[in-house]
């Protein structure tokens, strides 16, 4: 094998690892999800046999998915959570970047009115968001994994009732959970 085919070799490595391979599955869902809404309702934009997407996706799809995906739905039903409830930012934002994705892998250059699209709809529902979480509409935490908000909460609990209200670990042992 030559330099110059090592040095491909190399490079071609480089760039298949600019994304981690959790990434990847975490994209490869997102763009799932997509091509199931394009079946549902824009089915012009997937290809029948092998339910591909067909890029481009034209501005009035973008903007009504991206309409979709903001909003709760009940658990494995397509109905939405009335009142009105929104997902948080970063689940938002990761499909933004997995749509981005599905262009950078086909080689397809997103249209600049689709991409201007994408960007005013992250900034309107970053404000959005920052919004509801400063009239309380929304938690201030987007994601709490209970398995270890537990064990933090079960030793401020403890820790807080067997140490002394004088001693200089009680206010960092207590966090704010319990007070006595």
């Amino acid at each position: 094998m030559s330099q110059q085919q090592q040095n491909i070799l190399l490079s071609e490595s480089i760039i298949s690892g600019r994304l981690s391979n959790n990434t990847k599955l975490q994209y490869r869902g997102k763009q799932a999800a997509l091509a199931a809404w394009l079946k549902a309702n824009e089915p012009t934009h997937l290809n029948e046999n092998t339910e591909v997407i067909i890029l481009p996706l034209n501005d009035e799809v973008v903007t009504a998915f991206f309409g979709h995906i903001c909003r709760k739905r009940k658990r494995n039903s397509s109905e939405y959570i009335e009142p009105t409830k929104y997902l948080s930012l970063s689940h938002v934002g990761n499909y933004k970047s997995s749509i981005k994705d599905v262009y950078k892998q086909r080689n397809v250059t997103m249209p600049a009115s689709t991409e201007k699209i994408v960007s005013e709809f992250m900034a309107g529902y970053t404000r959005k968001v920052a919004t509801m979480k400063q009239e309380a509409e929304m938690s201030l935490v987007e994601v709490i994994f209970p398995f270890l908000l537990a064990p933090l909460a079960y030793h401020s609990y403890y820790l807080t009732r067997t140490l002394p209200q004088d001693h200089p670990c009680f206010s960092i042992t207590c966090l704010g959970f319990w007070a006595r």
